[in-house]
């Protein structure tokens, strides 16, 4: 991720960790709770911290190898198979925001220059079906290609994903009347004016919201 991201964004993802909570409550995404102040998402959050602010938390998810289980489309019958996989899975960085001292906003970006337009795309799907698997709920897929309308077909011409001309939406659903996910595969210039896939997940509270500004520019930058 570069300076520039790095100061106005913030980051995440799903993972393990000691809850601790009132009876009845569960945390809203990896070991955190919306409206959470930033002390208390840092007594919460167990990777590594590489930025802070007043209003931002910034973490490396470290990746790796990692053996997953997944699950086959039924056949006509009905039936599917359970297969175990090996995968690269890659870092992200993940940023809490901070409005008026509240915890509301988290993203998870996947920022990896070396990454081809398919290496985009199997980790598109890979955390699509995570966050499917954790929820429940499946989202909705879109296609925009510049100003033109949106469209259904999200895999039409993968090709240009990187060109600065095709990205790829997924939303869900609104989650336990409190969180709204939304994943992005986009591209955005560099500095020698050329395009370069980056792909976000965004999540947001509904009860402690960013400005919707403030939420513009993350989707923006990222």
């Amino acid at each position: 991720m570069n300076i520039k991201s790095l100061a106005v964004i913030a980051l995440l993802s799903l993972s393990t960790a000691a809850q601790s909570f009132a009876a009845g409550e569960k945390p809203d995404l990896r070991d955190v709770r919306w409206g959470m102040s930033k002390e208390e998402v840092m007594k919460h959050e167990k990777a590594e911290k590489i930025k802070e602010t007043d209003s931002i938390l910034v973490y490396l998810i470290k990746g790796g190898p990692k053996r997953q289980i997944i699950h086959t489309h039924p056949d006509l019958d009905g039936k599917s198979m359970e297969l175990s996989i090996d995968i690269d899975v890659p870092d992200y960085n993940l940023v809490y925001l901070f409005p008026n001292g509240k915890l509301g906003m988290a993203i998870l970006h996947m920022d990896n220059p070396e990454a081809k337009a398919d290496d985009y795309l199997d980790e598109l799907d890979r955390k699509a079906d995570e966050i499917i698997e954790e929820t429940g709920k499946e989202p909705k897929g879109m296609a925009k290609y510049g100003e033109n309308d949106t469209q259904d077909d999200v895999y039409a011409h993968p090709e240009r994903i990187c060109s600065g001309i095709y990205a790829i939406k997924f939303i869900w659903p609104t989650i336990n009347n409190r969180t709204n996910i939304m994943m992005e595969l986009d591209n955005r210039k560099t500095d020698l004016d050329k395009y370069e896939c980056t792909m976000s997940i965004f999540y947001e509270s509904v009860e402690f919201p960013v400005d919707p500004a403030d939420s513009a520019k993350m989707h923006e930058v990222l």
